[in-house]
């Protein structure tokens, strides 16, 4: 199943790790640095894995959100209970469309819940709307090789509108 969707991935995900290598940029050392390198380290292999497989397994998933929660709560305690109410958000607005409709499983309640760790409130709702944008885009591109069928992970959109989000706010914010 690797397309040209999966080449666009990995260079997007292997591209944002080397943007940090730059030396052209000059970023402070911060915790938000700290965070988006970690969480692009996970979403790689949690990328390829829902891509091969269209699961995300807890033994990447639980430890993303478990660093990425006590990161927070010991360098940055100001912004924890606004980062556990955009994980909790996340987690009950995905809880709910995967209970009514079911093409999402709980990897990808416990990803969304990660990215709206990384990016916050209320910015997780750009991440969200940039992952449903790149599967949309997607989809588009699935219809025109008439394979619409197809289930479609979407955990690599999540990485991907999380990366995006966060590499924004480090950037421009």
């Amino acid at each position: 199943m690797f397309t040209f969707f999966n080449t666009l991935l990995y260079h997007i995900l292997i591209n944002s790790v080397k943007f940090f290598f730059i030396k052209k940029i000059r970023m402070p050392v911060s915790l938000d640095y700290w965070s988006l390198l970690i969480f692009i380290l996970f979403a790689l292999p949690l990328a390829i894995i829902d891509i091969k497989e269209l699961r995300l397994p807890d033994f990447l998933t639980l430890p993303l959100y478990i660093f990425l929660l006590i990161s927070i709560a010991i360098f940055n305690p100001s912004i924890l209970m606004s980062s556990i109410f955009a994980s909790v958000i996340s987690m009950l607005l995905f809880y709910c469309v995967g209970f009514f409709t079911k093409p999402l499983g709980g990897g990808d309640i416990k990803l969304v819940a990660s990215v709206a760790l990384l990016c916050g409130y209320p910015l997780f709702f750009i991440a969200l709307l940039t992952s449903v944008l790149c599967a949309l885009l997607y989809y588009i591109f699935l219809l025109f090789k008439n394979k619409a069928q197809e289930p479609i992970p979407f955990g690599p959109f999540l990485a991907t509108g999380g990366i995006i989000t966060k590499l924004f706010i480090l950037l421009f914010l």
